[in-house]
């Protein structure tokens, strides 16, 4: 089996116009200040490795998403940042998010909880003035004690949907459900 590389990452931007991709073999590891910029060429990074860093740390930057909103599908937008990261969590504070009660963070709870399967809320007032949908399986979404979530104001309908899917056969459990909610 092979060793895990650790890219280190000290204060500073770093500024990504090409496409790239992280191996599962690094893992990159961000000190306080250091962030990878997507620049305008709209650059894919294709993130397969894991990552360092605390859950307020802002560790990424620029043009996250490429696309416009769709409400139809499993992906709301397209995304910078793609690929099977070998992360535990990721944190909404990784892309930007203010977490100030008034700031919309919208963007930067999208970008969390498309990359990877599981988002932590660590104790902040989030606001959206787009619905956070959980449409793919085994996601998670998960609040640290003390965070919330809130409209914008705006006339979203929802702040958190859940789509599930009927059960697959007439005595089975839904193929998607809530729990411990």
């Amino acid at each position: 089996m092979g060793r895990t590389r650790i890219w280190s990452f000290p204060r500073g931007t770093y500024l990504i116009n090409a496409n790239v991709t992280v191996p599962p073999t690094c893992t990159l590891e961000f000190e306080n200040g250091g962030l990878l910029n997507v620049g305008s060429a709209n650059p894919t990074i294709t993130w397969n490795g894991g990552i360092k860093a605390g859950l307020f740390q802002r560790i990424f930057g620029g043009n996250l998403i490429q696309s416009a909103y769709n409400r139809i599908g499993d992906t709301p937008y397209t995304f910078a940042l793609q690929g099977s990261p070998k992360i535990d969590y990721a944190s909404p504070f990784w892309f930007g998010a203010a977490g100030d009660g008034s700031t919309d963070d919208q963007a930067a709870l999208h970008c969390a909880q498309w990359f990877g399967n599981n988002m932590v809320l660590p104790r902040a007032t989030y606001v959206t003035s787009v619905s956070l949908i959980l449409r793919r399986d085994h996601q998670f979404l998960r609040f640290l004690g003390g965070a919330f979530l809130k409209s914008s104001g705006a006339s979203i309908g929802q702040v958190l949907g859940i789509r599930g899917d009927p059960p697959l056969t007439a005595a089975g459990e839904p193929a998607r459900y809530a729990k411990e909610l």
